[in-house]
């Protein structure tokens, strides 16, 4: 009987060994694309999330939710306090002292939400809107530039 091991060694051991090195690279291979993928959706999110705040920060946003504050009659129809919604559509375009805004946004109050078509133009520094009208779950149309102090043109 031949006693003597195998001249590659232990196969039992060999096995172990390249099942453990199958194991590392299809985690590594996995974890690699995984990783790939993660970081294009966290990307794609932050790029969403800068536009995102970079709308809802501008002047003609804040100034429609300053107006919608400001109107007894929308405050009657969602309540207090009038919020901002996640639903924005629209364009918002300026350069220097100039600018157009062309938005449909979405105000939210304890008691129920209301869409918002807002146009505007900034000349000299100066926002003028157009339109900046409240429609009101009951189909209610509410002008947010009468009762403020936003500037109007006709």
């Amino acid at each position: 009987m031949n006693t003597e091991p195998p001249p590659f060694g232990d196969p039992t051991n060999i096995q172990r060994e390249n099942a453990a090195a199958v194991r590392k690279g299809f985690a590594m291979g996995c974890g690699g694309c995984l990783a790939i993928i993660l970081a294009a959706i966290l990307f794609g999110a932050g790029i969403f999330g800068i536009v995102l705040y970079a709308i809802r920060s501008s002047d003609p946003v804040q100034m429609t939710l300053q107006a919608a504050n400001q109107s007894a009659e929308l405050k009657e129809e969602l309540g207090e306090p009038i919020t901002m919604g996640w639903f924005m559509l629209g364009s918002i375009s300026t350069e220097n002292d100039h600018g157009v805004a062309d938005l449909s946004l979405s105000l939210a109050g304890p008691d129920g939400n209301a869409d918002v078509h807002v146009q505007g133009e900034k000349k000299e520094g100066t926002w003028y809107f157009s339109k900046m009208e409240a429609i009101t779950p009951l189909g209610k149309q509410v002008d947010l530039r009468k009762e403020s102090a936003v500037p109007a043109i006709k």
